[in-house]
């Protein structure tokens, strides 16, 4: 999967950040983020990659748990080889990637590398989390009910509560936490709210059952 993916994602990577942005808009570790309501024809290709690999994957029969198998392996080689010379590549900060590449392979070397680190990543952890969760937990089922929300209305949130704690005269650390957490939080009780089981909910993971008092459920409300 690797032989085809990595070089199927690179195709649209490499339009990220065009050159003529380049003085402007500092080239980034990751795909380009898109904040408009009608996403950029690259980054929706670049994501519909990894949504169609998931259908896929979704209907294919692996109860042997294929994918990931090697996690133990995946996620040492992608955080401590992969990732710091991706960074080198993309951002140039030890000093040693001119001695490795010729300057015109810099941005073709950092893309490969980020979409390789995205893929092994991807499927290491998917191989941890079979291996630490193996049964149903209803906790995670939730929050993985509602990442897809978390994800659509984080940003607007993340913008204004990075703008309110700015001056706040405290670590980084603590004010990532901050607004980490309170922005998760708020957009949790949002989904279970105005979302898990409305049409909104239905439009964005499909239907899902209220749990009666007596802890049976109820039809889905479509």
């Amino acid at each position: 999967r690797y032989l085809w993916l990595i070089p199927l994602t690179m195709l649209p990577a490499l339009t990220m950040v065009p050159d003529w942005l380049r003085v402007a808009v500092p080239p980034g570790f990751g795909p380009d983020t898109s904040i408009g309501l009608i996403p950029m024809p690259h980054i929706l290709t670049y994501y519909a990659i990894f949504f169609g690999f998931g259908a896929l994957y979704y209907d294919s029969n692996d109860t042997d748990g294929r994918i990931g198998r090697w996690w133990w392996l995946t996620l040492p080689l992608a955080l401590l080889v992969i990732l710091p010379v991706g960074l080198e590549f993309t951002f140039g900060y030890g000093g040693y990637r001119h001695r490795l590449l010729d300057p015109s392979m810099h941005k073709l070397a950092a893309q490969a590398l980020q979409v390789t680190y995205t893929w092994t990543m991807t499927f290491g952890l998917m191989g941890l989390f079979r291996r630490l969760l193996p049964r149903e937990s209803s906790t995670m089922r939730y929050l993985s009910d509602s990442s897809y929300w978390l994800y659509l209305g984080h940003l607007p949130l993340i913008l204004m509560a990075q703008f309110l704690v700015r001056d706040w005269p405290l670590p980084a650390l603590v004010k990532f936490g901050l607004v980490s957490g309170v922005t998760t939080g708020f957009l949790l009780v949002i989904y279970q709210v105005a979302v898990r089981y409305t049409f909104v909910g239905t439009f964005l993971n499909g239907p899902r059952q209220r749990p009666r008092a007596d802890g049976s459920q109820t039809a889905p409300q479509r």
